[in-house]
């Protein structure tokens, strides 16, 4: 784990002041459940959250800009993730096989989507696209076998 990253009962601490979560920062930690990302973070890098398995909650900053490639893939805990309103890019598979996502809100700031983004998250149902998106790579929503409402606003 990065230095002045920490696991603490469960909870993820980053030192206020960071502006990127590293890449691999809190991959396959098997204490986390939840982590509130400080208000500086602009960009959470390759794999900081992989498998993750227990990973329940997350609360994303405002100044969030980018989530990196694989960022939270593996996490099969997370339920529901509220993305913020600062948010411009969400990186390749960066939550596939968050089996348990049930809800995700796409922010109109979103500008990009990768490929695989939200890959085998097995019991989303419904998912709404903004129209400031401007790249869709394929395969986005490849084996959501519970996704019956795609809408584009």
């Amino acid at each position: 784990m990065e230095k002045g990253y920490q696991v603490v009962d469960g909870v993820g601490y980053i030192p206020e002041g960071t502006e990127e979560v590293v890449n691999y920062a809190f991959e396959h930690s098997e204490e986390l459940r939840e982590i509130d990302i400080p208000d500086s973070v602009k960009n959470i890098g390759m794999a900081a959250f992989v498998k993750c398995k227990k990973l329940t909650r997350v609360t994303f900053p405002n100044s969030l800009k980018e989530i990196g490639m694989i960022a939270f893939s593996g996490c099969k805990s997370l339920r529901e993730i509220r993305l913020p309103n600062s948010l411009t890019s969400i990186g390749s598979a960066a939550f596939n096989g968050c089996t348990k996502l049930e809800r995700v809100n796409l922010p109109n700031s979103l500008k990009e989507i990768m490929a695989y983004a939200f890959e085998n998250c097995k019991t989303l149902t419904e998912i709404e696209i903004p129209n400031s998106l401007s790249r869709i790579e394929n395969k986005m929503f490849a084996n959501c076998v519970k996704l019956t409402n795609c809408n584009y606003s």
